[in-house]
């Protein structure tokens, strides 16, 4: 593209649209900056995991816990809990805390002098371990950070609250306009850019640089420009997701300060516990399972009883990326750009890294 950016339009919102709006409005002073998004493209609110790497961006908006948290049904994580991945009855857990060198000498002694499992690495190395296993955090290194700096946590939230959050306490008040529409085709000029948005209630809406956070559909660098796509589903199987809703029993024991992910017949399930319920879903490979034998596993891997009047969402999903994400006059950030297998709870943190890149 050439000349000088001065209008960037963002066609879509959710969680990556209002990052992108909220990174670009605050890093790049005097560009107008639109959004606009449909009012009826539906969410499926099961709760997002993050990384650590979500604490820079909630410190670089000025967002503090106490506001934000509530709002977005937000909890804390202190790490992942993998069960059964390497086998039936293993586990493997991935605290955020630094290791410590003489705790892992001291367990190595004891290990082969007494025979010990390697789980006990785990109780032994760290004490965010032992405190998670009984559903208790450290708030008081919460508020001072870890010693050696950095985080030791991060959050499970709503995604599609948080994203309302930034919308109207971050990316608003710093001059971001929002624009609610339904986008229903682009232009394309002589040289085969993006030469306008068309809308059904405001006309074209026009800019100089065009960010695509259309989610799969990828309406501008897929859809309108046909950048060729890397299909990677050959190096990674798992294509589909069966999502659902599931009301706590008991929140003192359910409501753990981690991410549990359980490998089953044909995939994984995620549990991601909210303050008001829990997400949760299975992540499987259409090669290897259908998706009514898949939802019937969940369902009893779920416990049947428990979630017999829950509807179950069924997401189809497109494993790999464009082989270009910025292509003459447009960038996409977030599913827009591709996707892959989910984890690793990247699928935030990758929209927040786009937007950055963009603004260097």
């Amino acid at each position: 593209m050439h000349g000088e950016i001065k209008r960037i339009l963002i066609v879509g919102g959710g969680t990556s649209g209002w990052i992108t709006a909220c990174i670009l409005s605050k890093h790049l002073k005097g560009i107008e900056i639109t959004l606009v998004e449909s009012s009826d493209i539906p969410t499926v609110g099961v709760g997002e995991a993050t990384i650590i790497h979500m604490n820079d961006f909630l410190n670089a908006m000025g967002l503090k816990e106490e506001n934000w948290m509530p709002f977005c049904n937000a909890t804390y994580k202190e790490g992942i809990h993998f069960r059964d991945f390497y086998r039936k009855g293993t586990q493997y857990w991935h605290p955020f805390q630094h290791i410590n060198p003489e705790l892992t000498d001291f367990w190595i002694h004891k290990y082969y002098r007494e025979q010990l499992s390697v789980d006990s690495y785990f109780d032994y190395c760290y004490s965010n371990t032992v405190r998670n296993r009984s559903n208790r955090i450290d708030l008081e290194s919460k508020r001072n950070r870890d010693g050696a700096g950095g985080f030791l946590y991060t959050y499970h939230l709503d995604a599609g609250l948080f994203a309302d959050h930034l919308k109207k306490f971050v990316a608003i008040p710093a001059g971001v306009i929002h624009i609610v529409d339904d986008v229903t085709d682009a232009r394309l000029a002589e040289d085969g850019s993006i030469a306008g948005i068309e809308t059904t209630s405001n006309g074209t809406l026009t800019a100089d640089l065009y960010v695509d956070c259309s989610g799969f559909k990828s309406m501008l660098l897929g859809g309108k420009l046909q950048e060729p796509y890397l299909d990677y589903n050959h190096r990674v199987p798992n294509d589909r997701a069966i999502a659902v809703r599931v009301p706590y029993q008991n929140r003192d024991r359910e409501m753990h300060p981690y991410t549990r992910a359980t490998a089953l017949d044909a995939g994984w399930v995620w549990n991601i516990p909210l303050w008001h319920r829990i997400g949760t879903g299975y992540v499987s490979s259409s090669q290897y399972k259908l998706a009514g034998v898949a939802e019937l596993e969940l369902r009893q891997h779920l416990g049947e009883e428990r979630v017999k009047a829950l509807n179950c969402h069924h997401i189809t999903m497109k494993i790999g990326k464009f082989e270009k994400t910025w292509s003459k006059n447009v960038v996409a950030i977030g599913l827009a750009g591709g996707f892959i297998e989910p984890l690793e709870s990247t699928g935030i943190e990758l929209a927040q890294l786009g937007a950055e890149f963009l603004c260097r």
